[in-house]
């Protein structure tokens, strides 16, 4: 099986999946602890931002690619926005 890799500005090789895998975990575990401040469950979540239930769990799992319109949904239904910029890796 190929695995696709980017190189940094440093020349070092990351496996793309590694880089989406760890986004995909930092956004659910964010995405977890807004609902829940929020006092809401999965469902009600699912119904105010108009995304299936089963995604949500699925998100905040780490286990769902989501799309930038998912996300700007969930936040509008958290109160929030989004803002994506590049960081420095730590």
């Amino acid at each position: 099986m190929k695995q696709d890799y980017i190189t940094d500005i440093n020349g070092v090789n990351i496996l793309i999946e590694d880089v989406q895998h760890n986004g995909r975990v930092m956004f659910g575990a964010n995405l977890r602890e807004l609902r829940k401040e929020k006092e809401l469950s999965q469902t009600q979540l699912s119904k105010m931002a108009n995304v299936e239930r089963a995604n949500i769990a699925r998100i905040e799992n780490g286990k769902f690619n989501l799309s930038i319109g998912i996300m700007i949904k969930l936040a509008a239904a958290l109160g929030k926005d989004i803002e994506i910029k590049f960081v420095d890796r730590s």
